[in-house]
């Protein structure tokens, strides 16, 4: 059996999710408890530390307390969200802001003008097939003039003798 048709047997359709929610916070936990428990071996069962039992119990705090400083350190340097979600995030903001809260635009200064231009329609009867928008040497000339497709028209002083 194929793995969509085992699926649809149990009544369990996979689907897609967004992030890793809640298991973040696991994972934080789980790194969190690992931490401290290899901290406490180390100290406490290992002959690398002696002492009495209180330098013991100041070193396990000092070297947990150093671990919860870099950790929250490296959480306040390193970004949670990505950058573009981050983009995202504002500019729905922004939409928010402009569309359902009606903010006014900071530059409440515009002078509006009317412009009347006026539209000329050629109807015709059939196609002749020429080209209905411009192309690319249309829209730039020649320092002389002359259109991007055009040849200039040859002199004298052009020809080389011999050649047309």
């Amino acid at each position: 059996m194929t793995p969509a048709a085992l699926f649809s047997l149990c009544g369990v359709k996979p689907y897609a999710i967004e992030d890793i929610g809640i298991y973040q916070s696991i994972f934080e936990m789980l790194n969190v408890v690992g931490a401290v428990s290899t901290t406490a071996i180390v100290v406490f069962r290992s002959p690398i530390i002696s002492g009495s039992q209180a330098h013991k119990d100041a070193v396990f705090i000092g070297v947990v307390t150093g671990f919860f400083a870099v950790i929250k350190l490296l959480e306040c340097l390193i970004e949670d969200v990505h950058h573009d979600v981050a983009l995202q995030i504002e500019r729905q903001a922004f939409i928010q802001s402009k569309i359902i809260d009606r903010v006014a635009d900071e530059d409440d200064d515009l002078e509006f003008v009317e412009v009347t231009k006026k539209l000329v329609v050629e109807v015709r009867d059939w196609d002749d097939l020429e080209l209905y928008y411009k192309t690319v040497p249309d829209y730039f000339e020649q320092d002389d003039g002359r259109k991007l497709n055009e040849l200039p028209e040859r002199t004298e002083s052009d020809m080389v003798a011999g050649v047309d």
